[in-house]
């Protein structure tokens, strides 16, 4: 009966791996934002509820600590639902 060799893995090999396995997570991230940012984009384009859009909407001027500049954006935001 023929004695398998078992074979140690080498440095090599394991850096490839690690290499792969980080290289796969990092590329499952972008991947996740990139969808992310479509989900957005099509929320934005095909949602029909004005209030969800709103609420949305001051989520995403949350940033901005201009408050002018958030109603104004909110007010240009609403004419463009109305005029859609």
């Amino acid at each position: 009966m023929a004695h398998k060799e078992h074979i140690q893995p080498t440095t090599s090999n394991r850096k490839n791996h690690s290499n792969d396995v980080s290289s796969n997570f990092r590329n499952g991230i972008a991947q996740e934002e990139q969808q992310e940012e479509e989900a957005k984009e099509d929320y934005y384009l095909y949602h029909p509820l004005i209030i969800i859009s709103m609420k949305r909407h001051l989520l995403h001027c949350q940033h901005m600590r201009d408050m002018s500049t958030v109603v104004w954006s909110i007010s240009l935001r609403f004419a463009s639902l109305i005029m859609a």
